[in-house]
């Protein structure tokens, strides 16, 4: 959804929408995790309900979701600004990122911009309030995956960027998943790294010249059995002299669960 439907929708319920002028990131720059592992600021997204005027409660069938959403409305005061912001991290999931900043963005400096405990929010870096998807709760959905399966991997991006990449973490062995996941629970090394990745099902969108669709390509997954997170990072990249470009960041945390 973008910002001008979603200011519709949440004045059609009463909703208010001040806070949108200062929280949202442009929506048509982005992306999040989608395939085969969904990531939690996708699901929370497709899973609808969060523009109903009970949204808090009933409007939001998916328990995780409800939880995440009656979070972000706690933290940002309640009330109709609270719902209007948690409405706001449901229908941005493209924007779970940290702005551009250094010359290469975060410049794989991952740890220093996103404190432990808020790595599925990536911190609120691009300004809305995700802090919601941290939950850690037992009831997240969770893809199935094969344990050392080959599959093919699908990034969404609201708008394509050329020169970038796309780095895929999964958790340690034994690590506590009631607790808010932290850097430290992620394995050291990624176990797929994917320079520069190609675009399918290319989709013209109202900027011109830009267009959306999925970025597409195969990993070998980790030999892994049981539950655990999988947290995808798409780094954009910035000329080396700091011109052209763009050096955001994005951030999605996916539940999933390994199987032989």
């Amino acid at each position: 959804m973008n910002k001008r439907a979603l200011v519709a929708a949440l004045g059609a319920l009463g909703v208010g929408v001040g806070v949108l002028a200062t929280t949202v990131t442009p929506a048509g720059a982005h992306g999040w995790q989608d395939s085969p592992f969904k990531s939690r600021q996708a699901i929370c997204n497709q899973e609808g309900g969060y523009n109903s005027p009970d949204a808090e409660t009933s409007g939001i069938k998916d328990p995780a979701c409800r939880a995440a959403f009656a979070e972000i409305m706690k933290n940002r005061g309640g009330g109709a600004d609270g719902r209007a912001a948690a409405a706001l991290a449901f229908g941005q999931p493209q924007s779970v990122l940290v702005a551009d900043s250094y010359v290469d963005g975060v410049g794989g400096m991952h740890r220093t911009r996103i404190p432990d405990g808020k790595l599925a929010s990536a911190g609120n870096g691009g300004g809305a309030d995700f802090s919601g998807f941290d939950l850690p709760r037992g009831d997240w959905q969770r893809s199935t995956v094969t344990s050392g399966a080959e599959v093919e991997v699908g990034y969404h991006a609201t708008a394509h960027h050329a020169g970038g990449h796309i780095e895929l973490y999964v958790t340690k062995d034994g690590v506590d998943l009631s607790k808010p996941l932290k850097w430290d629970d992620l394995e050291p090394v990624p176990f797929a790294y994917v320079n520069d990745p190609d675009l399918s099902n290319a989709t013209p969108t109202k900027n011109p010249g830009v267009m959306s669709g999925d970025y597409r390509f195969k990993v070998t997954l980790p030999e892994k059995q049981g539950d655990h997170v999988i947290y995808t990072i798409w780094q954009r990249h910035k000329n080396a002299d700091g011109t052209g470009g763009s050096g955001e960041t994005f951030y999605s945390a996916s539940d999933v669960t390994f199987t032989k």
